[in-house]
């Protein structure tokens, strides 16, 4: 909500959610995938902590041999960051 008042915004949209936390998490990530942007780093991250093997990660979006080329990435310099628009407030992509 910050970042909305720093934008002069008074009205948000919202969805609320009812799902277990993993699968909350990989629905987040595939909304992303549709129309956000990712810190690489962040993502793999995510990705590893819901790999419990109980979840199909294709639900994010993703196809395995996307997830397994992003895992083999060293984070030095191969991070994938958006030009699009930031939240005045904290500097996050919104």
């Amino acid at each position: 909500m910050k970042c909305y008042r720093a934008m002069g915004k008074t009205e948000v949209e919202v969805w609320a959610v009812d799902l277990p936390l993993d699968k909350e998490k990989a629905a987040n990530i595939a909304l992303n995938k549709l129309s956000g942007e990712f810190d690489i780093p962040q993502l793999k991250d995510l990705l590893e902590e819901i790999d419990t093997g109980e979840l199909d990660l294709e639900i994010t979006g993703f196809g395995m041999d996307e997830i397994a080329e992003m895992m083999e990435q060293t984070g030095d310099g191969e991070t994938e960051k958006g030009e699009g628009e930031k939240c005045e407030a904290c500097g996050r992509p919104l």
